[in-house]
């Protein structure tokens, strides 16, 4: 494997202590790594704390968002509009949390972003497997809502720029508590 990377074996293997560390793999002697899976307890409580930061973080940026920044997050929905088509999971997962990250990053609250950042890398785990099984359900996984979310920002309309902010971030979850 590490020859086919050009790399050695010891940044490889501290990535996986890293990934074991980070609860992310579980190192099974003589047999190798497994990716523990996310239970649905602990999705609850990861989501109830997204909700909270990414809520808050949107009714302070709603206050003070600059045409600059407006032209950032919709430079980011236009690329993830022509994803929807592409299926790429990971590109689309990275686009996805890009939004997000720039929506939040707008409050200029550095202790928020940085929460939201391990929020959305615990997410991570998950957005792979939900993605594949909705590119092969033929379920939505387009960017449409965040595009919704950024007209009611532009408008100023606080209450259905949360509203659909929560929406979007349901969506996952009921396809994940469904499995």
């Amino acid at each position: 494997m590490t020859k086919n990377y050009v790399v050695s074996k010891s940044p490889v293997r501290e990535a996986l202590i890293t990934l074991c560390r980070d609860g992310v793999l579980v190192n099974i002697p003589r047999f190798g790594y497994q990716v523990v899976p996310i239970t649905p307890a602990q999705f609850m409580d990861m989501q109830e704390l997204r909700v909270i930061v990414e809520e808050s973080a949107l009714r302070k940026t709603i206050r003070t968002i600059t045409p600059a920044q407006i032209a950032e997050l919709e430079e980011n929905v236009h690329q993830g509009d022509a994803l929807a088509e592409e299926k790429n999971i990971v590109r689309h997962w990275h686009n996805n949390m890009n939004f997000h990250l720039l929506l939040c990053k707008q409050c200029q609250n550095e202790y928020i972003y940085q929460t939201l950042v391990g929020i959305l890398r615990f997410f991570s785990r998950g957005a792979l497997q939900y993605y594949t099984q909705s590119w092969e359900q033929n379920k939505r996984t387009d960017t449409s809502s965040h595009g919704q979310i950024l007209q009611a920002l532009k408008q100023g309309d606080e209450e259905s720029a949360v509203a659909l902010l929560h929406r979007d971030i349901a969506y996952m979850e009921q396809e994940f508590l469904r499995k």
